[in-house]
């Protein structure tokens, strides 16, 4: 118990920021969003649109979340919700079913990069998934923000225009260090 007790706090302190009230991108996010060539901002404004629970030291996104044929489901541990995650895939197929800190939909994504719905709920990979999705889209578009709305619904539309609305909202409160507001430039 007291193994997974300093577990839980590692990733606490490496995913969410030390100060409650902080809308800077915690370091994690600031790493991923280097790596993968996208503005971590928008990283981080998509992980809170996305799954951000409201924890003791404030709000932030929370990796061990579900969202299972429109209904957010949020658990305590990593094996309850990889146990949800199994068995909501076997039951949906896979399409119904959003994971993770990302919400990466299993049937569209989390295969693609996961072997099990479980390998899909730990935070940092889920992460990096996020962001390659965000790139992808940022290549097709030319555009964060536009990309931002591919993430949540490549197809576009209103869903889209709602979701881009949401992030310009989040994206409004978040601070980055002047080292992250630099363009970025997508090589691949």
């Amino acid at each position: 118990m007291r193994i997974f007790r300093i577990l839980v706090i590692a990733i606490t302190a490496a995913v969410f920021p030390m100060v409650g009230s902080c809308q800077e991108p915690p370091p994690t996010y600031i790493q991923i969003a280097w790596q993968q060539g996208v503005p971590a901002n928008y990283l981080y404004a998509i992980a809170q649109t996305e799954s951000n629970t409201e924890l003791t030291i404030g709000v932030y996104p929370w990796p061990w979340i579900l969202n299972v044929a429109g209904t957010p489901k949020r658990f305590a541990t990593f094996q309850e919700a990889c146990s949800e995650a199994n068995k909501a895939v076997a039951k949906h197929g896979g399409r119904s079913v959003d994971i993770g800190i990302g919400q990466l939909n299993w049937g569209y994504n989390g295969h693609k990069y996961f072997a099990t719905p479980c390998d899909s709920l730990f935070p940092r990979r889920n992460l990096e998934v996020a962001a390659m999705l965000l790139r992808t889209h940022y290549q097709t578009s030319g555009d964060w923000l536009e990309a931002a709305g591919m993430y949540h619904r490549p197809a576009g539309g209103e869903p889209a225009r709602r979701y881009k609305k949401e992030i310009e909202r989040r994206l409004s409160k978040i601070t980055v260090a002047p080292g992250q507001k630099g363009s970025y430039v997508v090589t691949k």
